[in-house]
């Protein structure tokens, strides 16, 4: 429950705090056999409302981004504040300020998903590509941050790309009930 407030209380502070943007197609596309190539640009509307974003804190601790807010164990929330002033922070404007409390006996420790690599890993050069959970993530990894408490599991595959190049492609799962369930069934296969 507190998993789903946290959510729909970012969702909501985004588009309250959010830069409103213009959208003058009001057509509903219906798609066929003779239907051309749709080309939608996804992360084009991230950052139309990055520029007008709130800042968001932990405990006082800034938080680069609203993704790695997702990251963070909601049972260990005890309150979450709104301001809807205008902030300006070493320089930089916010135009809002979310204020994330957690409990006492909490102290979530984030960490970079570069710098849990570093902890964690032993990655070649190879490229490396990041999935938390069902997400991949498209985000600078020295700017995306996760709590390193909720995360459960920590998968490494080498993925071949060319004959000669692999990337490594690395499984973050976190501490979700769901997860957690998944990880303790006993699966047995064969006929």
């Amino acid at each position: 429950m507190k998993k789903c407030t946290l959510i729909l209380f970012l969702v909501v502070s985004i588009n309250l705090l959010g830069q409103e943007t213009k959208n003058d197609s009001k057509k509903t596309v219906k798609y066929s056999i003779d239907s051309e190539v749709t080309i939608i640009y996804k992360d084009s509307l991230l950052s139309l409302s990055e520029e007008k974003s709130p800042i968001y804190l932990v405990d006082g601790i800034q938080v680069n981004n609203t993704k790695g807010l997702k990251y963070l164990n909601p049972e260990n929330i005890k309150s979450v504040n709104v301001d809807k002033e205008k902030f300006t922070i070493e320089g930089k404007v916010y135009y809002g300020k979310v204020n994330i409390i957690t409990k006492e006996n909490y102290n979530p420790n984030f960490l970079t998903l570069k710098a849990l690599a570093k902890r964690y890993l032993q990655l070649d050069s190879d490229p490396v590509i990041f999935q938390i959970d069902d997400e991949i993530i498209n985000s600078e990894i020295n700017q995306f941050v996760i709590d390193e408490q909720f995360v459960l599991i920590i998968e490494v595959s080498k993925v071949p790309i060319t004959e000669r190049d692999k990337i490594n492609f690395v499984r973050i799962i976190t501490k979700t009930q769901k997860n957690i369930k998944a990880a303790n069934q006993i699966t047995i296969r064969g006929s």
